[in-house]
């Protein structure tokens, strides 16, 4: 499941609310992810659920309002769902070499931010003028990417194919070095070469934390 976008249409479809509410929930998401947040108005939405402009306002009283109640889905139920699935995906191929491993990862989470770039856009913008989104993403991934992966990871120093670092600092590195090439490329919609991004992740990280 590597579409945010239908994963949260799919959280919307099962919540406690009317048909017209979840319309306008999925409406905004659409055009949000399309058109961006500025550049829709209350009557694109509106026309896209459906629904009349006062309807809208009804339910959520700004677009604002809309866009929070989104991102509560995405930050409570899409993402952690999203980033556990990866990672269990990862712990059950666990018989890898440690450059192999990595390379799965980068390239796998390389193409999801690209897939979902335009949705990640929004989620990232909102992160800088909200401290409390920020830290429930730390949160996240401390709670679904660092704990489930501990063992693959202790397991590789153990056999001295990774740097003896907390697994907190190196999931930072390598989430830190692929953000590097991945929020230029999303905020300028330019296109990534992913296996010669991966390659050059992969020279770094070994002159940092692959022994």
């Amino acid at each position: 499941m590597d579409n945010l976008n239908q994963a949260c249409v799919r959280h919307i479809q099962l919540m406690r609310l009317s048909d017209k509410q979840k319309r306008v929930l999925i409406a905004s998401l659409t055009l949000f992810s399309e058109i961006g947040f500025e550049k829709t108005t209350s009557l694109d939405i509106a026309r896209r659920a459906e629904v009349s402009e006062g309807t809208v306002f009804s339910y959520f009283k700004t677009k604002e309002g809309i866009l929070n109640a989104l991102l509560l889905v995405f930050f409570d139920r899409v993402i952690p769902e999203t980033i556990a699935t990866f990672t269990d995906q990862k712990v059950l191929c666990n018989d890898e070499s440690v450059t192999v491993f990595f390379r799965g990862m980068i390239e796998d989470r390389l193409n999801f931010l690209i897939n979902n770039r335009d949705i990640i856009k929004i989620l990232f913008s909102r992160c800088l003028i909200d401290s409390s989104l920020f830290e429930k993403t730390g949160s996240i991934v401390q709670n679904n990417i660092v704990t489930p992966l501990n063992p693959i990871l202790d397991s590789y120093k153990a056999k001295g194919e990774l740097v003896n670092w907390p697994n907190e600092r190196i999931i930072r590195n390598l989430i830190s070095l692929m953000l590097s090439y991945a929020v230029p490329s999303m905020l300028n919609s330019t296109a990534i070469d992913v296996g010669k991004v991966s390659d050059e992740m992969i020279e770094m990280l070994a002159n940092r934390i692959v022994l």
